[in-house]
């Protein structure tokens, strides 16, 4: 479990969030599963106390930004195509009620790809996020509709949808912890706007995201996410082969993966992680190939791969990964290439701790982007 505390601050660049402090505490081994949380009583007494080590002591913190992950949340862009009688100029009125047909066909296509992954259509979602991908006005893009004449208009948004009952739990564990909850925000999307914020409004690549539980990529095409999708194997299920193997507690197992990873380990102790470490990555490897093999919608991938989180420490993974085979079978426009994210890359976040060294504080610190947003400091 992982808390930063932000400030607000001005830069020359604008608003930017200013991380004060980092508070961390361990769960349960079995408070989580998937990502669901199970036990309420301690994840809300760990978010408390992470709370309270992350205020350094000073005022309280009282309200947060909960981040959603991928077996949490379905993400996917809707494209919405307008023809529009004389093509006068688009008014706000118009841009509004397009936005809530956009809404409601990203609804329905929720239900859909939940009624195909899981059988059951019945479960309710919540929208989380939503981000305009582009705006096109007769064919040409366009920053902002609203005053342009034509007569066809064309958006596509970014929507992302996380259940119902997993929200109210999130509201549940906040009020246990005597937090507001200020927002609840799709984490790959936040990480990916806020990387854009870095390589342009008009990159193009591939986000990968190998969390503690699972391992979310999502694709971007001029800035925008487009579509994700996640593996439910993260870097805890490494630590489990460990903890298993070895026969340690999870937090030792972790805490053994921690050394491995930073080459800290003896020379016979690093062949016997790798032993227990090997047996899991052809799965994950075999898991990420089909997973990009169900984008549907996408042609072709650009060939920059960003990774991020804490499971992408792991030696093992960044290896197999960029020299495995494995991507002949997905349509690159060119053999990829990879690169660890760093907080560099988060340009409207800085670290006033000196703390946030690892790539697993990268999602908690582009979650701040959420929070900036709701206060109409950036776009």
């Amino acid at each position: 479990m992982k808390v930063m505390a932000f400030n607000i601050e001005e830069s020359e660049k604008g608003s930017i969030a200013a991380i004060t402090g980092i508070g961390r505490q361990d769960l349960l081994h079995d408070s989580t599963r998937g990502g669901i949380i199970v036990d309420v009583e301690d994840v809300s007494k760990a978010v408390s106390a992470a709370a309270a080590s992350a205020s350094n002591g000073e005022e309280p913190i009282t309200g947060a930004v909960f981040g959603v992950g991928g077996n949490l949340s379905i993400g996917l862009m809707t494209t919405v195509r307008v023809v529009r009688g004389k093509g006068e100029p688009v008014t706000e009125k118009e841009l509004d009620k397009i936005f809530e047909q956009v809404y409601d066909a990203a609804h329905e296509q929720v239900q859909t790809k939940l009624l195909e992954t899981t059988g059951d259509a019945t479960t309710e979602v919540q929208m989380i996020t939503s981000s305009v991908v582009y705006t096109k006005v007769n064919g040409k893009y366009v920053d902002d509709p609203v005053g342009e004449e034509g007569q066809r208009l064309e958006l596509a948004v970014f929507t992302s949808f996380s259940p119902t009952y997993h929200l109210n739990v999130l509201q549940d564990v906040a009020s246990s912890s005597g937090l507001e909850i200020l927002a609840v925000g799709s984490s790959i999307y936040s990480l990916v706007k806020s990387v854009g914020y870095s390589k342009g409004s008009d990159f193009d690549g591939v986000i990968m995201d190998i969390g503690g539980e699972v391992t979310e990529v999502g694709v971007v095409f001029s800035g925008g996410i487009v579509d994700t999708r996640s593996l439910d194997v993260g870097g805890a299920h490494f630590t489990g082969e460990l903890s298993k193997g070895l026969d340690l507690s999870f937090t030792d197992a972790e805490h053994r993966k921690y050394e491995y990873s930073y080459g800290r380990l003896p020379e016979s102790d690093v062949l016997l992680v790798q032993g227990y470490i090997d047996t899991l990555l052809d799965t994950w490897l075999h898991g990420v190939e089909l997973l990009f093999q169900e984008f549907n919608g996408v042609k072709t991938f650009a060939p920059n791969i960003y990774m991020a989180g804490g499971g992408a420490e792991l030696p093992d993974i960044y290896e197999v990964v960029t020299k495995e085979p494995w991507s002949r079978s997905i349509p690159f426009k060119s053999p990829p290439e990879f690169t660890k994210l760093s907080m560099k890359d988060l340009p409207l976040v800085i670290d006033r701790t000196g703390k946030a060294s690892t790539m697993g504080d990268l999602v908690p610190a582009a979650l701040s982007l959420v929070y900036l947003e709701l206060r109409g400091l950036v776009e």
